[in-house]
C-alpha cells in the first residue's frame, strides 16, 4: 500500500512568503493608521509655529518703522 503526500503540506510551503508578505504589509497599515494623526497634528502645529513667527517679525518691523518715523 501507497501512501502519497497530503497536498495541504506542499500548499502550505508555497504560500509562507505570501503570508509573511501580507504580515509584513498588515504591521505596515496598522502602523500608518496609528502614526498618521500624530504626523498631521505635527505638520499642522508647525505651520502654525511658521505663522506665528511670521506675525512676530511683521509686527517688529512695523514697531521698527514707526520708530525711525518718529525719530525723522
Amino acid at each position: 500500500m501507497t501512501v502519497l503526500p497530503l497536498p495541504g503540506r506542499s500548499v502550505r510551503r508555497d504560500s509562507r512568503g505570501m503570508n509573511t508578505a501580507m504580515n509584513y504589509l498588515t504591521v505596515l497599515v496598522v502602523f500608518l493608521l496609528l502614526a498618521a494623526p500624530s504626523l498631521y497634528g505635527m505638520a499642522h502645529d508647525r505651520r502654525i509655529d511658521r505663522e506665528i513667527a511670521k506675525a512676530r517679525r511683521e509686527a517688529e518691523e512695523t514697531s521698527r518703522r514707526a520708530g525711525f518715523a518718529k525719530a525723522a
